[in-house]
């Protein structure tokens, strides 16, 4: 086991800590993390904070950060599309993410609902 240090802060910058840092014990550091988010009863739609963690010797860590002022329901919003994102074809991915290429734009910009039209258009095509 070893023994990394976890702290919470605001969403949008590692520092400054809020409330009392904690030292988590456990084999590595995604399972620090897991145990720090458990502890700080972080929940990444609701949570107006981020929880960070560090190993003791500082050689490995997990910085958490994200946009200052967006809401659970953008964050739920994004996750919706990246789940759906993440259930289509590898062929289907890569001819969205050509019809954006070739029309200079970006997939990760849209919404599941704007995924779900332009799949359904390019399904027919």
């Amino acid at each position: 086991m070893k023994k990394f240090y976890a702290w919470k802060h605001p969403r949008h910058t590692t520092t400054p800590e809020i409330d009392t840092p904690v030292w988590v014990s456990a084999k590595d550091l995604d399972s620090a993390h897991a145990l720090a988010e458990r502890h700080f009863k972080f929940n990444f739609y609701f949570s107006e904070f981020h929880v960070s963690v560090t190993s003791e010797d500082g050689k490995e860590a997990y910085m958490c950060t994200g946009p200052k002022d967006q809401t659970p329901e953008e964050r739920m919003s994004i996750q919706a599309a990246l789940d759906y994102w993440g259930n289509l074809s590898n062929k289907m991915k890569e001819t969205i993410h050509n019809h954006y290429k070739n029309n200079n734009d970006d997939w990760r910009s849209k919404s599941k609902e704007e995924l779900q039209t332009i799949v359904g258009e390019l399904s027919n095509a």
